[in-house]
């Protein structure tokens, strides 16, 4: 949520509140890609600090895990508020197929041991982007020129005080599941 900005949810509210201007759904949804490319760079400055701190040289896994996750939630959301539902409804069963498919690969076949998951779930998230920003034809409301910084500012003033709440959500949850898991 920090390094994202919790963009998912501004793009929602900005895109749902769009009917047929074409430009301000382009502006919307190109200032939604340059605060995921903003992140995405961002994360890639930070892995190597984190590598050492926190996941003792298994950094690059969570970084692409981490950013293919980033992706695959906000593209998500982007073709939900566009109005294409059967692609988002279709994309969490495909998300489970390929998540499944790809353990079973790196498990069995390449006998991979606790990084499977990771490389599982990150593959998973690649291919779900990649549906998501094809399949949803995304590109057609991407142009950098579209960049409005007005817009952008209201769309982080939206969601930036959602980042507390999230980081608040995140803490109970992993303290309880600390707990359960020590009772």
């Amino acid at each position: 949520p920090i390094l994202f900005l919790k963009i998912s949810d501004a793009v929602i509210r900005f895109l749902i509140g769009i009917k047929d201007d074409q430009h301000s759904k382009k502006v919307c949804v190109t200032n939604t890609f340059t605060v995921l490319i903003m992140g995405s760079l961002l994360s890639a400055i930070l892995v190597p600090v984190l590598n050492q701190i926190y996941v003792h040289g298994n950094g690059v896994y969570f970084y692409f895990y981490f950013i293919s996750y980033a992706w695959h939630v906000v593209l998500q959301q982007i073709v939900r508020s566009l109005g294409n539902s059967k692609l988002y409804a279709m994309s969490g069963s495909l998300s489970t197929v390929i998540t499944v498919g790809l353990n079973l690969i790196f498990i069995l076949v390449l006998n991979l041991k606790a990084e499977a998951l990771i490389l599982a779930s990150t593959g998973s998230g690649i291919a779900i982007s990649l549906v998501m920003f094809f399949g949803g034809k995304l590109y057609r409301f991407i142009d950098f020129k579209a960049i409005n910084i007005a817009v952008l500012k209201d769309m982080l003033r939206y969601c930036i005080p959602l980042i507390p709440n999230t980081l608040c959500w995140q803490a109970i949850t992993t303290i309880s599941k600390m707990y359960l898991g020590s009772v």
